[in-house]
Order: structure tokens, then sequence, then C-alpha cells
């Protein structure tokens, strides 16, 4: 994912990954398009099941991101030789964050 969103110009905020089986996880964290792979967790062996969860928060398209993503894991599957089921999949943009309260008075340095 790190190469595709650098070949797309991508900035990334943030890359987590978590693969789960029978209670162990490892996962891997991105903090930046060059930045150095993080990875940690315990290690999965061979496993027949398992659960993969991406986080990505990517400076794109969210319709170029689920292609991005979709044929990487595609990629990765045929690589392997192992199934991939997609259960959800979420692409979007948020919001611009707004805080819930605004000071609009003017502030005095007036002493009483």
């Amino acid at each position: 994912l790190q190469k595709a969103f650098k070949e797309s110009d991508a900035g990334i905020g943030h890359l987590k990954c978590a693969l789960t089986n029978k209670g162990k996880s490892t996962w891997v964290n991105l903090t930046g398009i060059n930045a150095k792979v993080n990875i940690g967790g315990s290690t999965t062996q061979k496993f027949s099941n398992g659960t993969l969860l991406i986080n990505a928060r990517v400076k794109m398209e969210p319709e170029h991101l689920e292609i991005i993503v979709r044929d990487i894991l595609n990629e990765v599957s045929s690589h392997f030789d192992v199934t991939v089921k997609i259960d959800d999949l979420q692409c979007f943009s948020p919001a611009y964050p707004t805080p819930p309260y605004l000071i609009r008075e003017e502030f005095s340095n007036d002493a009483d």
C-alpha cells in the first residue's frame, strides 16, 4: 500500500493494519509516505482463517483509495495463494473538524 500511495503522490496521515488469528494480532503502522514501517504484536504462524483490519488516512479521493486497496488485496492474495473475502470496506472523506464551542467575545485586557 505504501508503494501504491507513493506512486499516486498521495500523502499518508496514517496507515494501520492488524492481522488477527485466534486472539493474537500482528500489526503494522506507517505514519508518512516515506516513513519506516513499524511491525509488532504477536507472531501469527500458519493459519487457515484470520481477520485483516486496515485503517488508512490518505489524501486522495475515496474512489481512488478503494481501487488501490482492492487491487493490493488481490495482488497479495494471489502472491500468497490465499482467499480474501471483504466483509466491509468503507472509503470516505471526513468532514473538516469544527470545534463544538467557539469563543466569539472580544478579549479585553483592561484592568478593573
